[in-house]
């Protein structure tokens, strides 16, 4: 099972809205997301299935990334928006594609990556974490059973 999280890039601290939902990337988070675009056409990614938060921050962020990357199955989900770690287990735990990435916020993408890694990981803005679950499927628990196969985030 492969497990890929990316957390949004770098953004605007209000939004015009007054709502944190609504926030925008900052330029410097669009040319994180450009880079990480640039790591991924680099690198073997392959995965069958994405789920994105629908925060405009996140769509944001991918929206630039697809300009490079062509995927082709990505659902935009609000359950996504500040979920908790628990909130992703169970929301992984529901799923049957064996290589899942989901695009989201800390602390649960922070919160998930440590849970399965079995060590203390802080994904800061742009940040891009490639875990490899040793189990069958979702449902089994996976806590501290990953090996991490990649870690890149864009410096700007």
């Amino acid at each position: 099972m492969i497990l890929h999280l990316l957390r949004h890039s770098k953004t605007n601290q209000i939004s015009s809205s007054g709502k944190d939902f609504d926030r925008e990337l900052l330029e410097r988070g669009k040319e994180q997301a450009r880079m990480m675009a640039e790591h991924f056409k680099e690198m073997p990614l392959t995965p069958t299935s994405i789920f994105c938060s629908s925060s405009m921050r996140t769509r944001e962020t991918l929206t630039i990334i697809q300009k490079e990357i062509n995927f082709t199955d990505i659902t935009y989900l609000d359950e996504l928006y500040l979920a908790s770690e628990a909130a992703l287990l169970q929301f992984l735990w529901e799923k049957d594609a064996e290589d899942i990435m989901i695009i989201g916020h800390n602390e649960g993408l922070s919160d998930l990556a440590s849970y399965c890694m079995g060590v203390e990981i802080h994904l800061k803005t742009c940040s891009y974490i490639k875990i490899n679950i040793s189990a069958s499927n979702w449902q089994e628990s996976f806590a501290a059973k990953g090996q991490m196969l990649d870690f890149y985030r864009p410096l700007i």
